[in-house]
């Protein structure tokens, strides 16, 4: 299954901006997290953050206010840009940002 396409399904009521961010990252670490979701392609960088980007452009990220981006130092991309994604993804890197294990668990159940 594409990743962009589990989203929409998962999601199809939208998902809380701070539970799109934990999940983004939570991809980007964890390859148990994508073999659960059977993934067909790649869980790269970019195509996570394309898949974000586009569940995004349907409006289903939630509770997004530009502020919040500052937190993962995406806030010079819009949310519905790609970019924004890879900033969220990359804040593991330079800011030693974290995801939360159990609301990672919660999200996906």
């Amino acid at each position: 299954m594409r990743l962009v396409d589990f989203l929409r399904d998962k999601f199809a009521d939208g998902i809380d901006y701070e539970d799109a961010t934990c999940l983004c990252m939570a991809l980007y670490c964890s390859s148990e997290l994508s073999h659960k979701i059977e993934l067909t392609e790649d869980p790269t960088m970019e195509n996570i953050a394309n898949a974000f980007a586009d569940i995004s452009k349907l409006g289903l990220i939630k509770n997004y206010e530009s502020y919040k981006g500052v937190e993962y130092g995406a806030n010079y991309h819009d949310i519905n840009d790609k970019g924004h994604w890879v900033e969220v993804q990359a804040s593991i890197l330079k800011r030693g940002k974290d995801y939360d294990f159990e609301q990672m668990a919660r999200i996906i159940s």
